[in-house]
C-alpha cells in the first residue's frame, strides 16, 4: 500500500485555554461532528478563551480543511465534551481504553453546518474522505463503525453529525476503497511481498502433495515457511508494508 499524502490544511490558532496540554495519546478512533455554524465562526470560537472548545480538523462546505490541534502532537482538543449515555459501539472501545477521556485517543473532524443525514456538498465530502483515509493510514485505524463514531454516540445530548447509517456505510466504504492496494500504485516492497506469498503457496502445495513421509524434506519446507513469514514480519515492522 502506498503512503497517502496528508491533504493541504490551513493552520488556525487556538486559545491556550481551549485544549488539553500534553495529554495526547495514540489515536485509535475518529469522531465526526458538525460545527453548528460557519467555518469562520468556528475559527473565532476556538480561538476565544471562554469557549473551552477545539477540535483537530474542521472542513468547510467548499472543501477547505482547517487544522487546530495536530493529532500527532502532544496536545489534545476539547472536542467531545462529556461522556453522557454513550451508545452504539462507542462504549465497547471506551471500556477498552480504560474509560480515559476520549479527547486524548480520538481524532475529531468537524463539518461546517448543522446536523443532517449526510454531508451536503461534494467538495466537503471529498475533503472529508481524503482526510479520513489519511488519518486511518497514519494511525492504523480501521474504517468501520467500531472505530468511527458520531459525537452523539459519546454524548447522547449532542445531535451531531446526524448522519444516517446508510450514509455511514457509504462513507466508510469510500474510505476503505481509498486504502485498498488496487486503488494505489503498488510499491516495490508490496510487489516483493506478493512474490513471497506466491512462493509460500507453492511450498505449501508441495508439502500437501506428499512429502510428509520424508522428514528432512518436511522439516526444510517448514523452515522455508518460517523464514518467509519472518521476512514479511520484518517488512511490516519497518513500515515497508502496512
Amino acid at each position: 500500500m502506498s503512503t497517502l499524502v496528508k491533504p493541504f490544511v490551513v493552520l488556525k490558532p487556538v486559545a491556550r485555554e481551549n485544549y488539553w496540554h500534553s495529554m495526547g495519546q495514540t489515536k485509535v478512533a475518529v469522531v465526526c461532528h458538525t460545527t453548528g455554524g460557519s467555518l469562520a465562526g468556528t475559527d473565532a470560537w476556538f480561538n476565544n478563551p471562554i469557549s473551552q472548545a477545539s477540535t483537530n480538523f474542521a472542513i468547510g462546505q467548499a472543501g477547505e480543511i482547517h487544522q487546530y490541534i495536530d493529532p500527532a502532537g502532544l496536545n489534545a482538543p476539547a472536542a467531545n465534551g462529556l461522556v453522557r449515555r454513550p451508545n452504539g459501539m462507542f462504549p465497547i472501545l471506551y471500556e477498552q481504553q480504560g474509560r480515559v477521556n476520549p479527547n486524548f485517543w480520538t481524532v475529531s473532524i468537524e463539518h461546517e453546518g448543522f446536523p443532517s443525514r449526510e454531508i451536503k456538498t461534494e467538495p466537503m465530502l471529498e475533503s472529508s474522505l481524503v482526510l479520513a483515509a489519511w488519518v486511518c493510514q497514519q494511525f492504523r485505524i480501521l474504517p468501520d463503525r467500531s472505530h468511527f463514531f458520531s459525537h452523539t454516540e459519546i454524548d447522547a445530548q449532542k445531535p451531531d453529525p446526524g448522519w444516517s447509517e446508510e450514509f455511514w456505510n457509504y462513507y466508510l466504504a469510500q474510505i476503505a476503497a481509498r486504502l485498498k492496494e488496487d486503488n494505489m500504485p503498488p510499491t516495490p516492497e508490496f510487489e516483493a511481498l506478493k512474490a513471497e506469498v506466491a512462493a509460500l503457496k507453492a511450498e505449501i502445495e508441495r508439502v500437501r502433495q506428499g512429502s510428509w513421509n520424508n522428514d528432512v524434506a518436511t522439516r526444510r519446507s517448514f523452515e522455508i515457511l518460517f523464514e518467509a513469514m519472518q521476512r514479511v514480519f520484518n517488512m511490516w515492522q519497518t513500515g515497508a508494508i502496512q
